[in-house]
């Protein structure tokens, strides 16, 4: 691996974890999960399953580098938890330490806004049984084939041990996550895991989750060794203006997350396509439930388009926002910031003159029937 790979290597094995039961450290791990926003935890529904029998309020305990919490189920997408097998597009649950959060200080991964599933190579990690403890592990692996709306197969020859499931997937060339690890196939290599865009089922949790990850990652936070997931991502350089930088998203990313959330699916879509100048993005698109999805599919593959289309995209959500009383200050002074920045003034009149399409304006106001 280059020295960016190892050192975003340390960042995700910063943020992933064990589940175990409550007792000391002796008990047997569950599985593995990753830190998605402060206080929240991502893993595999079977995972938990069978030992939330008793009910899904029982705790247990969260345990990675520098971390041992206990924690409670808060959500998940099982429809019978009675029964043994959990279907892939279920296989998601989020978990949530108990008391402060702030009490645990912890790493969070970046989680990719993509809309488009994940094809190639990638770094599976989680943890598997000790001795004396449970163990980190990475390994190579490859995603060579999609199933159903959420899942991705990977390849053979990759042998996963007892535990890595939950774990994450980290795109080494993006330097996000873009899934979670399901399961082995039964008496070979390789296996299945499920995609990020699965995190949408979860509805308005996943509002409250994926903001808090946008509103952690803006403050720019730095690991022990002075490391940060943006820094090391892949991409153009933050010097490089006439390209949309993984600087640019996380800022972006993070003043969206102040705003109020869409009021539907539908307004998300739109607002992408007028900033696309109607131009459809490539394959289905999974349900949009925040500002955050529509700049997910502002994309070719892993590229994203040009940085003026993305400003139009935000210069449209200001207006949405700010025609329905919202303070969209910030988000309009970093959108002017960021213009000025770009070599191509003869283009600029694509954002600043961006305005609502029709179905996106807030409806017309009533009067009042005079006496």
């Amino acid at each position: 691996m280059s020295e960016r790979e190892d050192r975003l290597s340390e960042l995700v094995r910063a943020a992933t974890v064990h589940l175990l039961a409550a007792g000391g450290k002796d008990t047997p791990l569950w599985g593995s999960g990753f830190f998605v926003a402060p206080g929240w935890v991502l893993t595999a529904a079977h995972v938990l399953r069978p030992h939330l029998a008793a009910g899904r309020g029982t705790v247990f305990r969260v345990r990675g580098e520098g971390v041992d919490a206990e924690a409670r189920l808060a959500e998940w997408l099982v429809t019978d938890p009675r029964s043994p097998k959990v279907p892939l597009a279920e296989d998601l649950a989020l978990v949530r330490l108990t008391g402060d959060p702030d009490r645990h200080a912890h790493e969070c991964v970046w989680l990719s806004d993509r809309a488009a599933r994940h094809s190639g190579a990638l770094k599976a990690c989680g943890y598997y049984p000790g001795p004396p403890e449970a163990v980190f592990r990475m390994v190579d692996a490859e995603i060579n084939g999609h199933e159903g709306t959420y899942g991705l197969i990977i390849k053979p020859d990759i042998d996963f041990p007892n535990g890595m499931s939950g774990g994450p997937l980290l795109d080494p060339e993006t330097g996000a996550v873009v899934g979670l690890i399901k399961s082995r196939r039964k008496e070979k290599d390789g296996g299945k895991a499920v995609a990020l865009t699965a995190l949408r089922r979860f509805g308005e949790t996943y509002r409250t989750v994926l903001a808090a990850h946008d509103r952690w990652h803006g403050e720019e936070p730095v690991s022990e060794s002075g490391d940060n997931w943006i820094d090391l991502q892949g991409g153009p350089p933050a010097e490089h203006t006439a390209a949309w930088t993984p600087r640019d998203r996380r800022q972006a990313l993070a003043l969206l997350a102040e705003l109020p959330q869409p009021p539907d699916s539908p307004t998300v879509r739109v607002a992408a396509m007028e900033a696309r100048s109607h131009r459809k993005w490539a394959g289905d698109t999974p349900e949009l439930w925040s500002w955050r999805d529509g700049h997910g599919l502002l994309y070719e593959g892993t590229h994203p388009l040009d940085p003026l289309v993305f400003l139009r995209y935000l210069k449209l959500v200001e207006a949405h926002a700010r025609a329905r009383g919202a303070d969209c200050t910030a988000l309009a002074d970093w959108i002017r910031r960021r213009l000025r920045r770009d070599p191509r003034p003869h283009l600029h009149a694509l954002v600043s003159g961006a305005v609502l399409p029709d179905e996106l304006r807030p409806p017309p106001t009533t009067a009042p029937n005079a006496s």
